[in-house]
């Protein structure tokens, strides 16, 4: 989930979607296959998390279908389970309503998007 101010959205809405766009590329493209969730473990585990890329390998790969990418629009059901839960361990003092909180524009205006078009050690994606 991407988290946006709501003054950032009704300045730079365009700029959000761009945004967007990008993260639902780069799960279509996750969602390709096992090869490209490996190189994108090894790279972001070792440039980005200065973690083990072993373990992020493993979480994304078993099973392969475990963690997903696609559809990008929230679901209410989902929020409404993690607002409870936060709720529960006191992270928040009242529920937040999915409406008040999500504003799926921008998932939906990503709904077009194709994968990247990358090959792990290339140097540009299209």
């Amino acid at each position: 989930m991407l988290v946006v101010r709501q003054d950032a959205i009704d300045e730079r809405g365009d700029a959000i979607q761009v945004l967007v766009d990008g993260i639902a590329r780069s799960g279509l493209w996750l969602e390709e296959g096992q090869r490209n969730r490996e190189h994108a473990a090894d790279f972001v585990g070792r440039f980005y998390f200065n973690q083990d890329p072993k373990l992020l390998r493993w979480a994304l790969t078993r099973p392969l279908d475990r963690v997903k990418y696609t559809p990008i629009t929230p679901y209410k059901k989902d929020f409404d389970f993690i607002v409870d839960m936060m709720v529960e361990t006191d992270v928040l003092d009242e529920r937040i309503e999915f409406l008040e909180y999500v504003d799926p524009q921008f998932a939906e205006g990503a709904k077009r998007e194709t994968a990247w078009k990358y090959e792990p050690g290339s140097q540009t994606a299209k």
